[in-house]
């Protein structure tokens, strides 16, 4: 059921969003003086409105440290997610930031 509620107007709500919702929403209510009378109930009045998306930061997905052997080369794996849509190599893009002192890199497609 629905809340209900006698308080003096202004009357003030606060509204807040499911995590990652967004797009249209609404609630609806009705104002009465004698509660349970519908001849002293109004209509119902719509409130409706938009949540507007924000784009959340990717996050990496973690990983242990691998342990190198000076002669063999090691694969690493770089991994991310982005909770506003699939991980695909179109949208998200990879900024290497510092190059290591002690060995090169290079990139496998």
């Amino acid at each position: 059921d629905a809340p209900t509620g006698q308080v003096a107007p202004p009357y003030q709500l606060e509204y807040r969003p499911h995590w990652l919702s967004w797009g249209q929403d609404f609630f609806r209510f009705t104002l009465s003086n004698c509660p349970g009378d519908i001849t002293r109930t109004t209509a119902d009045f719509f409130y409706n409105f938009n949540i507007t998306h924000v784009n959340h930061a990717p996050q990496w997905v973690p990983f242990t440290t691998t342990s190198v052997n000076q002669t063999i080369p090691t694969a690493l794996l770089l991994n991310g997610t982005d909770v506003d849509m699939p991980a695909t190599p179109t949208n998200l893009s990879w900024v290497l930031v510092r190059l290591p002192s002690a060995g090169t890199l290079s990139l496998s497609p």
